[in-house]
């Protein structure tokens, strides 16, 4: 079975990740380290995981992101260094009570692996320096300082296809904090949002289109230009007792926004599953400001679907909703 090389991190905002980004150029990093992986900070160093394991290995990840109340503050700078045991230049990070309890919750048994060095959180901004490019960098940047908020946690995977050297990407996230749960029935419903088709639901989506061709995410995340193109992006799941049972993706541009997909479990159709999904992506497209929805009618989103979930035919094809 192909294995893949995963890890665990934190990402920050566009604006942060740009503003590092600079200075990732400035002290000596090579625009192939720039576009090889977005500014971090690790939290699970890479591993190797079997295909077949990925998708149990990421609910472990997921649920360590509900081990703090909600969005990490943390303050970055001034600028370091690990030499002489390694070369680097990096910005040195706050380590507060929950950036550890997350780096704790985060080292899950399936991606367990002994620490070759102590927990030091930091953004790595030159792997490899010379003595006086460090030197330079520490003493000019001595006094640089970034307040920055940390919203999701990320599973990352590398891509040794993807450009000269490779690629890290994320092909998971989860919100920090408490999760939106409701009853249902003797089991508990948890609806969440996140940037990714994540590993469990490319698994449902395999599963109900029985193939297993499914992409890693909607869009890139990471790679802002194109972010602003081509709109955002997100996908809600349902989960029953943590297993994935239905999902919908959506993007939004200009105002407008198009429903991807909405798919159910075979085993838990007819419970209001699909309507959730739809309800709450409706509930955050209406918090971003828009109001119009469209769909188009296929095989796997039929019209008699489209029209329980409240959208009307505009033509041949294409169904909208005006959101209230």
């Amino acid at each position: 079975m192909p294995r893949r090389r995963l890890a665990v991190a934190l990402l920050f905002d566009a604006d942060s990740a740009a503003s590092i980004d600079v200075l990732r150029g400035a002290v000596g990093a090579t625009v192939d380290d720039i576009a090889r992986i977005p500014p971090h900070i690790t939290l699970v160093p890479p591993v190797q995981l079997p295909d077949g394991e990925i998708a149990a290995a990421w609910e472990e990840v997921r649920r360590a992101g509900r081990v703090i109340d909600g969005p990490l503050a943390l303050h970055l700078g001034p600028v370091a260094t690990f030499a002489p045991t390694t070369p680097t230049i990096h910005l040195a990070v706050s380590a507060g009570e929950g950036l550890v309890a997350l780096r704790n919750a985060s080292r899950v048994e399936s991606m367990g692996r002994p620490d070759k060095f102590d927990f030091v959180p930091h953004v790595t901004l030159c792997e490899e320096a010379s003595p006086e490019r460090i030197d330079a960098a520490v003493a000019a940047l001595a006094d640089l300082s970034l307040d920055v908020e940390i919203r999701r946690l990320w599973l990352m995977q590398f891509q040794p296809t993807a450009g000269a050297s490779g690629r890290w990407e994320p092909i998971g996230d989860v919100s920090l904090g408490p999760v939106h749960q409701r009853p249902s029935g003797t089991s508990r419903l948890e609806l969440g949002i996140s940037v990714t088709r994540d590993p469990s639901t490319r698994s449902l989506i395999a599963r109900v289109l029985d193939r297993d061709d499914i992409g890693i995410a909607p869009y890139p995340v990471v790679h802002r230009a194109l972010q602003q193109r081509i709109g955002r992006a997100r996908v809600i799941t349902a989960r029953l007792d943590d297993v994935v049972v239905a999902a919908t993706e959506y993007s939004w541009l200009d105002g407008e926004a198009t429903i991807h997909f909405v798919m159910t479990d075979a085993c838990h159709r007819g419970h209001g599953l699909g309507r959730a999904v739809i309800r709450h992506a409706f509930d955050d497209l209406l918090a971003r400001g828009v109001r119009i929805v469209d769909a188009r009618a296929t095989p796997d989103l039929p019209a008699q679907v489209l029209s329980a979930y409240g959208f009307a035919a505009i033509d041949a094809a294409t169904w909208r909703v005006t959101l209230q």
